[in-house]
């Protein structure tokens, strides 16, 4: 029997399995093709459902399942993982939680078929031993020390190796210990075991192909997979997400049985197409905080055209406007012109003659149908967006969330009034009505089983809302019952909301009740991003900008500066000046920068103050990859 997402504490026997993912997981198989992961096992419920491609992983071995780290844990004297097809022995990514105790067994080993240990977590006293044993009994890596950590409480453990490369490993997401660069190294033999030490708990097991950044590591420590944006960055050209045929996968998706009106149908092909075109798995995702936003600072720093006032208070002003939590009343944008139906009517007429049109046509056709309600007039909408590409984000962007983005996953300057979050493809919704104070919504879940979804509202003004929850089974944007009512007490722009939707179409309204006395003001932003940091080989000279996109100053910073894991430099910054109509930043330089013969450097910053994000307070970049001047 499948175990909730809750279960305290049970007892199996662990046979060949063949399960799926529980719900609650989110996860499906086109992410994790897209993520290339190889392995993963969540320890959620007693039939370790999860996802691999090789062999099966776990055979008759005794277990239980406890409360863990992200939801449920796996507790047993040991557990050997199979790793045929399931691992790459030339380069990869092992991430897992589990419990430091006083036990000196090592917390994992990678083991040929001879026995030989290849790759491991060693531990001896408060130290850990992330090694890569050579077949010459050499070995790449260097100890990380833990004296600062709990015993007996959750850590996030990431293992990296690549064989041109080296080793890189990372405790709660910060790196740790490494030795990557100029570590090169030759192992022709073949991993066959994965065993792990889990007398004391392991929770969220993930293999991966390739070697994975600081920020998916921080996604798996938060539990999500990968980053939309770092998606985006990894897959800039369209990608089509076929599951390989010979792989042993356990889809989440079972398919709704029931009837399935036309516009759903057409919103999720385009959903999919979008995805493709992108490279992303959530196009109806926005986070703020990610880095992507950073590369319009850096175009900006360095400009010295007469537009550089009015560019950086956009850009400080729509940054500010999406982090704030403050939601002044603002009407939703105007997206859609004024509906002209005797235009949309020939366009009916013209399209069931194989006819195709610009987006003002398919703006014009979805501004008939919020006017009229008339769904030829948004089924005409989807088919035409589907042939042309360059309307997919458009389309999509207004339909779902009532505003707009860019291929790159940043918004329009025109607001969005809400985004969603953990949909794939089980998912699509339609924004019907919007005001300040409201937001009515129809979502359709393409899965026979609930859904759990997280919503952002962006356009709605803080306070506390009344939700009203039911089904439509007659598809006509109306509660056929009230399935669930409820108060939601914290609403604000930028707020996580998680939605559990059952199979088939529902609708839900958001009214609300009591306005919201004390919103959060503005706060600082430091940041930094590796593409503002230059190499003055003149002067042999590292340069490190550190900005401010909040509108407020930034008091009491300090900057860390490490090269190849050695702290080189302790920078206190008394005040970073807020952006106005200059973008506000301090320039920290690192002279005689080749002399340390140093392969990689990180930057760390520390804010001792409350910022708008957090996401961007840390950089790890190679020397030989920073542009020089």
């Amino acid at each position: 029997m499948m175990q909730s997402k809750w279960t305290q504490r049970s007892c199996f026997v662990l046979a060949l399995l063949l399960t799926t993912l529980t719900v609650n997981a989110g996860y499906q198989i086109r992410e994790f093709e897209t993520a290339r992961a190889l392995l993963y096992l969540s320890f959620d419920n007693a039939s370790l459902a999860g996802y691999w491609k090789g062999q099966t992983p776990l055979v008759n071995h005794q277990a239980q399942i406890t409360s863990g780290a992200l939801g449920n844990s796996c507790v047993a004297p040991q557990l050997n993982v199979q790793l045929q097809g399931n691992i790459n022995p030339k380069q990869g990514t092992i991430s897992f939680f589990t419990k430091i105790s006083d036990s000196e067994k090592p917390l994992m080993q990678i083991r040929a078929a001879d026995g030989q240990c290849l790759i491991q977590i060693g531990k001896a006293g408060t130290w850990l031993r992330p090694w890569i044993t050579l077949p010459s009994s050499k070995a790449i890596g260097r100890e990380a020390d833990t004296h600062l950590l709990k015993k007996n409480q959750w850590v996030h453990l990431t293992l990296v190796w690549d064989q041109q490369k080296g080793i890189r490993f990372y405790i709660n997401g910060k790196l740790a210990s490494h030795q990557w660069g100029a570590f090169r190294y030759t192992d022709t033999r073949t991993p066959k075991t994965l065993k792990l030490n889990t007398q004391n708990g392991i929770d969220e097991l993930w293999i991966f192909d390739h070697p994975l950044d600081v920020s998916q590591i921080d996604a798996l420590q938060q539990g999500r997979l990968i980053p939309a944006s770092i998606l985006a960055e990894t897959f800039p050209a369209p990608r089509q997400f076929t599951p390989s045929q010979s792989a042993q996968t356990h889809l989440t998706f079972v398919p709704y049985t029931g009837k399935i009106p036309q516009w759903a149908q057409a919103l999720r092909q385009l959903q999919i197409q979008t995805q493709q075109l992108t490279g992303v798995l959530n196009p109806v995702a926005f986070e703020p905080g990610q880095p992507l936003r950073l590369a319009k600072g850096h175009d900006v720093l360095y400009k010295n055209d007469s537009t550089i006032s009015s560019e950086i208070r956009s850009l400080t002003s729509l940054w500010q406007w999406y982090t704030s939590e403050t939601s002044n009343p603002s009407t939703p944008p105007t997206l859609l012109p004024k509906a002209n139906l005797d235009r949309a009517m020939q366009t009916l007429r013209n399209l069931q003659n194989g006819e195709r049109f610009n987006i003002d046509v398919t703006l014009n056709l979805l501004a008939a149908f919020e006017q009229e309600g008339d769904r030829r007039f948004l089924n005409a909408a989807l088919t035409n967006a589907q042939a042309d590409e360059t309307q997919l984000l458009s389309t999509l962007g207004i339909i779902s969330c009532y505003g707009k983005f860019t291929k790159r996953m940043l918004p329009d300057p025109k607001q969005l009034t809400v985004t969603w979050k953990n949909m794939g493809n089980d998912i699509v919704t339609r924004v019907n009505r919007v005001s300040e104070k409201s937001l009515h919504v129809t979502f359709f879940n393409f899965n026979n089983q609930p859904r759990v979804i997280t919503m952002r509202p962006w356009s709605l003004s803080a306070g506390q809302y009344q939700v009203v929850i039911g089904p439509d089974a007659n598809d006509d944007d109306m509660a056929d019952s009230i399935a669930l009512l409820t108060q939601w007490p914290d609403v604000h722009r930028g707020s996580e909301h998680r939605i559990t939707l059952p199979a088939g179409q529902t609708v839900i309204e958001w009214v609300q009740t009591q306005a919201s006395e004390k919103p959060k003001s503005a706060q600082a932003d430091p940041a930094l991003h590796r593409q503002w940091v230059t190499y003055n080989s003149q002067k042999d000279e590292l340069v490190i900008p550190v900005m401010n996109l909040g509108t407020v100053p930034a008091d009491d910073l300090t900057v860390e500066v490490y090269a190849d894991g050695y702290l080189i430099r302790n920078e206190h910054i008394k005040q970073l000046p807020a952006s106005g109509n200059t973008l506000g930043h301090v320039i920290i330089r690192y002279p005689m920068i080749s002399m340390l013969n140093a392969t990689e450097f990180q930057v760390r910053l520390h804010c001792n103050q409350p910022e708008q994000s957090n996401r961007n307070n840390d950089i790890i970049f190679p020397l030989n990859n920073i542009e020089s001047n």
